[in-house]
């Protein structure tokens, strides 16, 4: 399925959004993430602005079917000993949210899969209350 972002920022398609059975999908609009919620090909309006209140990470990588993308960091409640396992919402995109996170600047993390192996390089730095979007290698 492919859907359509219907914001008023100018034109009626950002660029297209592959998902399955009209869940909740992910779309990149410029250096914007679009989260889309499937009605038909198209979402609904209003779902998306640019007022972000929770603290989002969201990666784009395939790790393979079956695995799972873990997240371990110094920040929005997570801890570097044991990992949070992402929601995965497309065969590429993953998520953490944190919408409870009172903390002011930034914070560290880190991906892992099945939480067992560290993605490549330094730590990632997030910004609190503001969507991060990486894209980590193993």
């Amino acid at each position: 399925m492919v859907g359509k972002c219907c914001c008023s920022e100018g034109s009626s398609s950002h660029g297209k959004l592959s998902s399955t059975g009209g869940v909740t999908g992910i779309s990149v609009c410029g250096n914007t993430v679009i989260e889309h919620i499937e009605v038909g090909d198209s979402c609904e309006k209003g779902k998306h602005s640019s007022k972000v209140e929770s603290t989002k990470i969201i990666a784009e990588v395939d790790i393979g079917f079956g695995n799972t993308l873990y997240i371990r960091g110094a920040g929005c409640g997570l801890s570097w000993d044991k990992g949070v396992a992402m929601k995965n919402k497309d065969a590429k995109f993953w998520v953490f949210e944190c919408d409870k996170c009172k903390g002011k600047g930034n914070f560290e993390y880190k991906l892992l899969i099945n939480d067992e192996l560290w993605c490549n390089g330094d730590n990632f730095v997030a910004k609190y209350h503001q969507k991060n979007i990486i894209t980590p290698t193993f």
